[in-house]
């Protein structure tokens, strides 16, 4: 029996709107062997009984259930559960794909064994520019700063292939293989901390995290979580939380860790106090970060437990690990001055970062 070469999994929960239309592309992707592991987090519209009628004769799909919304993270740790390929992807349900992007995607991972997880580019819906953070993120040593690399201005400019701190997982490619050695997504972070951790963890094990501009996708954004309900505090709770969490992650010396936190808290204080006295409070950043604190501390223990064992199995050291996650290079002493010391010191980190042309 022949071995499936990809397997793409696709979370859905009340997709009514858009699941159609990505099933509709998945299907007619240009790359021969693949198949669609649709797992549908309890939805209670008629998106998987439209999706079931009209594309239940296909061999290559397969539907799983769940009873209840297990979250992105869970959803894709259950679908992958039902995989087969040597490639898994994670696909948005609100995406619409290239006919070409899998076929890059399998490419990049084909020609450059350094390649761990690659991320297409997201474009908007329509297709006319790179969504915002859609050519991949990049971070700082603190992760106060989460920078777009490429621009809806950058178009053709953009590298084949380019490294970022991380990816997001709107459509996202990693090797089974690597999955084996470093697991999937962590079940108490339901979103945001998910493609954000894989990352991490990918540098981590000695790979190489990609953005492949050729391969296109465009992508609704936010569709699901607007279906689930969450308000803005929910947001940024989740956020803070994977933030907080990955920094102590990212820091395993002790000393650093502590610069870190000190670093990352001082710096939404700085922020809080400056809505403050401009006289636009934002209540919520303030009550989703506190709240986000204390949830760390409460589940402390498991996090460094957590952190523990994803260490056990680095391949490259701290100081390396840093240096190929944290690409924003900025002096400690800009975190707490003007914004516009910051810009110039993040775009000169972001153009220096796009010069540097991988061929593969």
């Amino acid at each position: 029996m022949e071995t499936t070469t990809a397997s793409i999994i696709v979370v859905n929960f009340n997709g009514e709107s858009c699941l159609e239309q990505c099933i509709s592309s998945v299907l007619k992707t240009k790359y021969q062997s693949f198949e669609v592991i649709l797992f549908d987090n309890g939805s209670t519209d008629r998106s998987l009984t439209t999706a079931e009628a009209k594309f239940g004769n296909d061999k290559r799909l397969k539907i799983i259930r769940s009873e209840k919304n297990l979250g992105f993270g869970s959803g894709n740790n259950e679908g992958f559960k039902h995989t087969a390929g040597k490639y898994i992807i994670f696909l948005n349900n609100d995406t619409i794909v290239d006919p070409d992007w899998l076929v890059t995607l399998v490419d990049t991972m084909e020609k450059d064994s350094t390649v761990g997880l690659a991320q297409s580019i997201l474009f908007e819906i329509d297709g006319k520019k790179i969504q915002r953070h859609g050519a991949g993120w990049i971070v700082d040593s603190y992760l106060v700063f989460r920078e777009a690399l490429g621009t809806s201005e950058d178009g053709e400019a953009l590298p084949d292939v380019f490294e970022a701190s991380f990816v997001q997982g709107a459509a996202m490619l990693i090797r089974r293989d690597l999955i084996d050695a470093i697991g999937l997504f962590d079940p108490k972070f339901p979103f945001f901390y998910d493609d954000l951790l894989l990352s991490f963890k990918t540098w981590l094990a000695g790979k190489r995290v990609v953005i492949v501009s050729k391969s296109k996708v465009c992508h609704r954004g936010g569709a699901t979580f607007k279906r689930s309900g969450w308000s803005p505090y929910h947001y940024f709770n989740q956020v803070f939380r994977g933030l907080i969490a990955l920094n102590i992650d990212l820091h395993i010396s002790l000393s650093d860790l502590l610069k870190a936190l000190f670093v990352f808290t001082l710096s939404e204080v700085i922020r809080d106090f400056a809505s403050i006295k401009s006289g636009r409070v934002n209540i919520v950043f303030i009550s989703a970060y506190t709240s986000a604190s204390f949830w760390i501390l409460r589940n402390l223990r498991y996090i460094w437990r957590r952190r523990l064992e994803i260490w056990s199995r680095a391949k490259i050291t701290p100081e390396m690990l840093v240096g190929r996650f944290a690409k924003l290079k900025i002096p400690v002493h800009l975190y707490f001055l003007s914004a516009s010391y910051r810009e110039k010191e993040i775009k000169s980190c972001r153009d220096s970062l796009l010069k540097q042309k991988y061929i593969l």
